[in-house]
């Protein structure tokens, strides 16, 4: 089991998904029992995933910081274009990922494509650049 989760496989191309779920968990957790929502609301991560990169990307960091396979200057990048996505992905979702009624107005319902598919998986395939890239 060691083998697997230590693997490069799995931390470039399972991790993100695992980042996925974990978002997925938050959200359902971080609503009152009570609460009525729409629950496909709760699958929309991007920013949770992009967070979860940023963390992954200090903690990669730290744990190369005596090798020469990296460099600062490329995790501080990495960070800063993280931080760049994180910025676009709020933006995203407050302007562009809600579904509007005839008349205008927003709904509280995400559209399922531009406000949850695609942000999420934008924010995976931005995971794996970062993870493809340093190796």
């Amino acid at each position: 089991m060691d083998n697997i989760i230590f693997s490069d496989g799995f931390n470039a191309y399972a991790l993100p998904f695992v980042f996925v779920l974990l978002g997925v968990l938050a959200n359902l957790l971080g609503k009152p029992d009570s609460q009525k929502h729409v629950y496909r609301n709760d699958f929309a991560v991007c920013s949770t995933v992009l967070l979860l990169s940023i963390s992954t990307v200090f903690a990669d960091a730290h744990a190369f910081q005596n090798s020469a396979e990296a460099t600062a200057e490329a995790f501080l990048s990495w960070v800063l274009i993280l931080v760049f996505c994180l910025m676009l992905s709020l933006v995203h979702d407050r302007i562009t990922s809600w579904i509007d009624e005839a008349n205008g107005t927003p709904t509280y319902r995400k559209h399922l494509l531009w406000g949850i598919w695609l942000p999420n998986v934008v924010s995976v395939v931005i995971f794996m650049v970062y993870k493809a890239s340093i190796g």
